[in-house]
């Protein structure tokens, strides 16, 4: 059946696999209750990636062999955590959710091996990579911060040509090439990881099924408020980053605060967001002004149009 609230809650404390028994998992929203499907591959002509022939040669791979489901939608992350509980929190409460498309990681350049195989067996598709950064940039709680800067040393055939930034920057870059495997059917659906937590299918509301169905529904592209108390006027963080961008920003004081750890959109307008984004980050380099976040960018392309 469906996966309501009850079905949702009765599954939490039970194991949710592929190797799970499945009498475990029945009257769960697992999405191991049945097998997951075999990958769809598409061809280059199907997946019309926009500006295709323009676009870095990556060289990374998921691990284990796993492919992407060209036909899926995507949860599209960057994490790596030293424990198995910190990646159960996101991975595993989407599965227990019943999600049962692509969940795709960065997770760093070595996986301890518990971690490796849960991951594993939640078939989460995993890219292994080496971020050389510099001083100032080790503390994992800054992590996406990075304040003295990366670079990607083995994501790119003919290696990284941007200079130091931050890997919440960096990321975007992996959403990129992530976003080039999927077809313009599918939605894809990018998160921060660390306080991610999910209680049903991020892609089950009817209002996105309804779209699904009406032509132009790829260039869609959800953005996400803060609380309705905080605006760019009265959060000095939010309000200090938009200084970067040239402008009088003084009308905006009044706007929400969109949050850049959460977008979800079809596969093509994804792309543009993701590709309008690392525009924006090479043109006004922030992070070299001491603004190494991402949202300030985010939220300069929403007000800018």
């Amino acid at each position: 059946g469906g996966c309501d609230e009850a079905t949702w809650l009765r599954g939490l404390a039970r194991p949710c696999g592929p190797d799970a028994a499945p009498e475990a998992m029945e009257g769960t929203c697992c999405a191991f209750r049945t097998p997951l499907p075999a990958p769809r591959v598409a061809t280059a002509a199907e997946l019309n990636v926009p500006n295709a022939s323009s676009r870095k040669a990556v060289a990374v791979t998921p691990l284990w062999g796993f492919r992407h489901d060209a036909a899926a939608d995507a949860v599209l992350g960057l994490g790596f955590y030293p424990s198995v509980a910190q990646y159960q929190y996101y991975v595993g409460s989407l599965r227990k959710a019943g999600f049962r498309g692509d969940v795709v990681l960065a997770v760093g350049h070595e996986l301890k091996p518990r971690v490796a195989a849960y991951l594993r067996a939640q078939r989460a598709l995993c890219y292994p990579f080496r971020a050389t950064c510099g001083r100032g940039s080790a503390r994992r709680r800054r992590l996406l911060v990075t304040p003295g800067g990366c670079r990607l040393a083995d994501w790119y055939v003919d290696g990284d040509a941007r200079g130091p930034r931050p890997l919440a920057l960096a990321r975007y870059e992996m959403y990129e090439t992530w976003l080039r495997e999927y077809l313009p059917t599918s939605y894809a659906l990018i998160l921060d990881t660390r306080d991610t937590f999910f209680q049903s299918d991020p892609f089950a509301f009817p209002e996105l099924a309804r779209r699904r169905a009406e032509a132009g529904h790829d260039r869609d592209l959800h953005v996400f408020e803060e609380h309705g108390h905080k605006t760019i006027g009265n959060c000095k963080y939010n309000r200090g980053w938009l200084r970067c961008f040239p402008g009088h920003w003084s009308s905006e004081m009044r706007a929400p605060v969109r949050c850049s750890g959460s977008t979800l959109g079809g596969r093509n307008a994804m792309l543009a967001y993701v590709d309008a984004l690392l525009a924006a980050s090479d043109r006004y380099m922030c992070h070299k002004r001491g603004i190494p976040s991402d949202q300030g960018y985010h939220n300069f392309l929403i007000l800018s149009g």
